[in-house]
């Protein structure tokens, strides 16, 4: 199904409306979004609310693709032959059951069958797998009629750089687990149905691949949800609700500082949706919690930690542990338009920055903000040292001008240089309390309205 996020079609609107609103309707399926909606980009006020300027670019959408995108695809037929394994465990295992319309209350008003593709990698930006996810429609949900809680909490990087270095202070033996469609393995609220899926036809009682661009006989079949699906409002609730239920059962505390890091006497468990990561003092509490977790979930236990949410985690010839993101940096330094360029920064940091309304405008195309977004992310996962200047960068989001977009290409060559480094994990035994001043004071003085309180930062 080919959607727009309403927040999306503003802002890409009110971009090319303001520098290139002669390009607007080359978009067929933008034009059909802004006409449906009785959206004009001129006359609508809404458009010109949060937006920046010499930032146009298309969605960076390649590794996450929507139904239409999937069938122009060059490896469409591997997410054909996954949509088809999908379909096939979703059937046998219970999760949804073909049933004709009569067996259903006609108040109920069914979900849409919407897939999900993605590319999923690893940190080094290999593909691992091609993914096809059958999902209802979430958004066609009622609150309080078939959803109740949403919410659904993740870990914080602090938890995960504290436990690893409990790990190395106290030679914690360690574990990474992954569940398999792990929202399918909480039970469902309430009861749901869901529309056949395009692709596919129902026959002698069961869902057979025709066509990825036919939808079959809808109109006589539904799929009854059984189990918590991806897509639902409460899908990650639920999930969330069951693991930490049974995690408390085995004897374990939910910290009050992090919801998602469980402790117990002998172990610790940290959650992130469908990952865990676990520690433990001897490889027998190790093996002896993860059995007892695959007698309740389909998991899979994945060795000693090595990836995690995309960061690479090393450990060194000297027993250290470094966290290096090298796919997200080569991701960045493509964005960015510089693969080829051979020019590489020593440091990070150029000058100090400041609004530079009358300086020149950019000159290239990438978003701006999507840049800072990916560059934060890295700053506050494993590479501290840009994070200063990512900061400064961010400031001027709103109206970046040809002065920011040169400090973040400074940025993305300083990281062309050191793509292999990391956060280094190396913890002292001894109890110190190390302080590091970094006193700007007036630095910005001189370059910024003086009665500005953003002008001076101590």
């Amino acid at each position: 199904m080919h959607r727009y996020n309403t927040r999306f079609c503003l802002q890409h609107t009110a971009n090319i409306a303001i520098h290139q609103h002669e390009q607007l309707y080359k978009d067929p399926l933008l034009d059909t979004f802004l006409q449906s909606h009785d959206i004009h980009p001129i006359a609508d006020p809404t458009c010109f609310q949060s937006l920046s300027t010499n930032n146009i670019t298309s969605l960076d959408i390649k590794d996450t693709l929507h139904y239409g995108e999937m069938l122009k695809d060059n490896d469409r037929q591997l997410f054909k032959k996954d949509m088809c394994c999908e379909v096939t465990d979703l059937l046998s295992t219970g999760i949804v059951t073909v049933v004709p319309c009569s067996e259903v209350p006609s108040w109920v008003t069914p979900l849409f069958a919407i897939w999900s593709f993605r590319r999923k990698r690893a940190p080094d930006w290999s593909i691992l797998k091609h993914k096809a996810r059958l999902c209802p429609h979430g958004g066609m949900q009622v609150e309080g009629v078939n959803y109740w809680h949403t919410y659904a909490p993740v870990v914080s990087w602090r938890t995960v750089r504290l436990s690893l270095i409990l790990s190395l202070l106290s030679g914690l033996k360690s574990r990474q687990v992954d569940y398999v469609s792990a929202y399918t393995q909480a039970p469902l609220d309430c009861k749901l149905y869901m529309n056949i899926p395009p692709g596919f036809i129902v026959k002698n009682g069961t869902l057979e691949f025709t066509s990825a661009s036919t939808r079959g006989n809808g109109t006589e079949y539904l799929l009854r949800l059984n189990k918590n699906v991806y897509g639902l409002k409460q899908a990650g609730n639920n999930w969330f609700t069951e693991l930490r239920g049974f995690l408390l059962q085995l004897g374990f505390s939910q910290s009050s500082h992090d919801p998602c890091l469980f402790i117990r006497y002998d172990c610790l468990v940290i959650i992130y949706v469908d990952d865990c990561l676990f520690f433990a003092i001897t490889d027998l509490i190790l093996d002896t919690l993860i059995n007892n977790l695959k007698a309740k979930f389909n998991l899979t236990s994945q060795g000693d930690v090595g990836a995690f949410l995309g960061i690479d985690i090393q450990r060194t010839s000297n027993g250290k542990l470094e966290l290096v993101q090298t796919g997200l940096i080569n991701k960045i330094i493509s964005f960015a338009g510089l693969e080829s360029e051979s020019n590489e920064h020593k440091t990070p940091a150029t000058t100090i920055l400041h609004a530079d309304s009358t300086g020149p405008p950019r000159e290239h195309h990438w978003n701006y903000r999507a840049a800072i977004g990916m560059l934060n992310y890295l700053s506050t996962s494993t590479r501290p040292d840009i994070a200063f200047t990512v900061h400064q960068c961010a400031r001027f989001s709103s109206a970046p001008r040809r002065l920011h977009e040169t400090s973040v290409c400074c940025i993305v060559r300083y990281l062309k240089g050191t793509k292999t480094k990391g956060y280094i994990l190396n913890p002292s035994s001894t109890r110190t309390l190390d302080c590091y001043v970094d006193a700007d004071f007036a630095g910005l003085w001189s370059k910024e309205i003086a009665s500005d309180t953003i002008s001076v930062k101590s």
